[in-house]
């Protein structure tokens, strides 16, 4: 899937989401690390991640400092053919530090673990493919990314709409850039919203978590009975590109946007009560 092509045009018709619950969100926090410091902040975005989609009546589900080997046991549970069948969709979170590194010639996004790294495409998106994953064949299947992928800031250019700059933020960054790549989601029904572009950097701030995730929940909290996940999602995008932070060792202020990839076909609504208005 080219990341520059046109968005995607849905016609007038919606997935299936009559279930209760609606499915499975699991939350993968990486907040601890063998060799990293603490994403202090990041717990934050898992009380807010947790609230709303309870609120969007889904079956939620953390997952905590896992090593690599236990997030892999998880996403093979999670993939299994008939986990689904009594779902509609599937949410996957990933709160973690991030990067895009060189493999055999090609660059690849990588998300840290507690002890070591996974391909998310390789290790995760894949997996959920419908020859793989039967029962979320033909329903959506939605990834949220909290990190980073690469190591720049963002600069800001003047924008008199901009939020007053923040202090007291981190990065997601592993401090290892790529050049650019193309995301390649092989199979339908899929949705990858991404803290920031490809080679920069997504801010948490200690007190209020990530940029992205206090964002993302606050229009869902207030829209998802108005709005379609595809409208909510554009609107974050909006409302985080307002944030700014003082640049690092040289003048200027640095900002963040986030990215969103789908193969969707058709719109998602969390809630009947838009649908059947």
């Amino acid at each position: 899937m080219d990341p520059y092509a046109k968005p995607t045009k849905y016609v007038n018709t919606h997935y299936s989401m009559d279930k209760n619950p609606h499915g499975i969100a699991a939350i993968f926090n990486q907040e601890k690390f063998d060799a990293e410091d603490t994403r202090v902040g990041s717990s934050k975005d898992v009380e807010k991640l947790s609230y709303l989609f309870g609120l969007l009546k889904y079956e939620v589900k953390v997952h905590s400092d896992l090593s690599s080997q236990e997030i892999s046991r998880e996403i093979t549970n999670y993939s299994s053919p008939n986990m689904h069948s009594d779902y509609d969709s599937f949410i996957c979170v990933f709160l973690s530090h991030g990067n895009r590194r060189e493999v055999n010639g090609r660059f690849e996004s990588h998300i840290k673990t507690r002890d070591s790294l996974i391909h998310l495409e390789k290790d995760v998106y894949n997996k959920f493919m419908g020859t793989h994953c039967r029962s979320l064949a033909g329903k959506p299947k939605i990834f949220i990314i909290q990190a980073c992928r690469g190591s720049n800031p963002n600069v800001a250019v003047e924008n008199q709409n901009a939020h007053t700059p923040e202090t007291k933020v981190h990065t997601d960054s592993l401090n290892e850039d790529g050049a650019t790549n193309k995301l390649s989601i092989s199979c339908g029904d899929y949705l990858v919203a991404y803290a920031t572009v490809p080679n920069h950097v997504a801010y948490r701030s200690e007190k209020e978590g990530s940029w992205f995730i206090k964002d993302l929940v606050e229009e869902f909290e207030m829209s998802y009975k108005k709005k379609s996940l595809q409208d909510m999602l554009m609107k974050v995008r909006e409302r985080v590109s307002q944030h700014i932070v003082k640049l690092e060792n040289q003048e200027g202020y640095a900002m963040q946007r986030p990215v969103i990839h789908d193969s969707l076909t058709e719109h998602v609504y969390f809630s009947n009560e838009v649908v059947h208005k």
